[in-house]
């Protein structure tokens, strides 16, 4: 894109959100490239995960994983269900909402849904819809991320 192009973009009101690196590009007076598009741009929810794995800038997910990580095995598929109910996560928008805020805790809630229908319940259909949820996730993120979410195994 020209100058000239990304100002009449900027100008008509048709810029698209995050393209602020392409206008700075062309303030600068040098081509923008793919690295200025917004589309290569980190998300938030993609600096969520790089940089807060653990989810503690969010007090509710922080103290959730606090809970959860400090129960009893038996009481964490109970404190699962609750904390879904309570926070509305049946609802497909509030989840696919709080995975940008959170999504390895959405991942670790589909994890115990998926080993208690599995092998609590005896729901080999429920547990692979879960696991298809977890699936669909986890799918979403570089495997390094899951190392650095993990402390690299220490």
């Amino acid at each position: 894109l020209t100058a000239a192009a990304v100002a009449a973009m900027g100008a008509a009101g048709e810029a698209v959100e995050g393209s602020e690196a392409m206008l700075a590009a062309a303030a600068a007076g040098r081509k923008a490239t793919l690295q200025d598009d917004p589309v290569f741009q980190p998300k938030k929810y993609q600096r969520n995960v790089e940089e807060d794995p653990e989810c503690n800038r969010e007090p509710m997910w922080g103290a959730f994983r606090r809970t959860l990580m400090e129960a009893d095995h038996d009481r964490r598929i109970d404190l699962a269900y609750e904390t879904t109910m309570a926070w509305g996560l049946e609802n497909a928008t509030v989840m696919d909402e709080q995975a940008k805020v959170c999504i390895m805790g959405i991942i670790s809630l589909q994890y115990l849904f998926a080993q208690f229908l599995l092998l609590e319940a005896g729901s080999v259909e429920a547990a692979a819809h879960s696991f298809r949820l977890m699936d669909s996730q986890t799918g979403a993120l570089h495997p390094d991320l899951f190392d650095k979410a993990a402390g690299y195994g220490e």
